[in-house]
Formats: C-alpha cells, structure tokens, sequence
C-alpha cells in the first residue's frame, strides 16, 4: 500500500475537539460560550470549515462522555498540529482547561477504510 502524499492525506483529516460542560458556565449558557469561543477558530490557517456539534450519550447505561464536540476540516497543505497550535486554537484549548471543560483533540481520517 502507497502512503497518500500530503496534500491528499490533509484533505481527508478532521480535528475533533470533545470537551464537558465547564465549571462557571451556567446550564443553558453552555452553547452561547461554545459558539462565542469556537467562532474565531475559523480564521486561523488551515482551518476549511468548522461545525459545533451539542453530544448525547447512545449508551443508556453508561454516562456521556462530553458535552460539545468541534469538527474542523482542514485546508489542503496544512498539518493538525500546525492548526491546533494557531493561536486562536491554542487559546481556545487553554481557556477549556483553565474552565475544567477537559478538552480531547483528535486527529481523525475523514474516510472508512
């Protein structure tokens, strides 16, 4: 098998950023915060296009995992790691800490093999 080249394998990567509900954020307001605080993700460099997903539990015994999940499409010629450390994205992800929102910043192949 013939490893893609860079520019194919950037196309096909998503970034996912998964995180809970944050420690001073009201219930209800948890949104209005995610869609302020995800907005400016979209002019960092290489960042495509970008969705703010709420996330539910399909497993009924078992707890949610988190509360909100970001998908971002890279741009072509740019590396997840390049993107996550834009700052913006980098302020993002600092802020959810500080917040005790946990965030989990994935790397994913947009394609079922």
């Amino acid at each position: 098998m013939v490893a893609p080249n860079r520019r194919e394998h950037a196309r096909r990567v998503r970034i996912l950023v998964l995180w809970n509900a944050g420690r001073g954020v009201a219930p209800g307001e948890d949104e209005g915060w995610a869609r302020s605080h995800v907005g400016p993700i979209g002019s960092c460099p290489g960042v495509a296009a970008l969705a703010l997903h709420p996330v539910i539990s399909a497993a009924v015994r078992h707890p949610q995992p988190c509360s909100w999940c970001l998908e971002v499409r890279l741009a072509p010629d740019h590396e997840p790691s390049e993107v996550v450390r834009a700052g913006a994205f980098a302020e993002l992800l600092g802020d959810m800490q500080l917040l005790g929102m946990r965030p989990r910043v994935l790397a994913i192949d947009a394609e079922l093999r």
